[in-house]
């Protein structure tokens, strides 16, 4: 069995690791009812991610409490870098707006 760090048992993680130990599921479980993409499959079988470390984060009781501050991390950075970038491109954008002849020109 594996030994669990100090920050392991700080974040609650479980004594027994869960993709290590006892499945109680079905194992013959097909592929398509896990709804993985093809790009999601071969990531998995390619060991350059250590799949029971997916498994531990995504059986992890505040999975989705994480997930949702990533989300909002990348929204605001995402935010932030438009409100950099707009100003930026506003000379730009003015200067192909000056070359279109108005009549080429339509509404959106």
């Amino acid at each position: 069995m594996a030994t669990l760090s100090r920050w392991q048992t700080s974040m609650g993680f479980p004594s027994i690791i869960c993709c290590a130990g006892q499945r109680t599921g079905s194992r013959s479980t097909p592929l398509t009812e896990l709804h993985l993409n093809d790009e999601m499959v071969a990531l998995l079988k390619s060991g350059q991610i250590n799949n029971r470390l997916l498994c531990e984060l995504a059986t992890h009781k505040d999975f989705i409490k994480f997930l949702a501050d990533i989300e909002i991390y990348v929204d605001g950075i995402a935010t932030m870098q438009i409100k950099i970038s707009t100003p930026l491109l506003i000379p730009s954008g003015m200067k192909l707006l000056n070359g279109i002849a108005p009549a080429k020109m339509t509404r959106i």
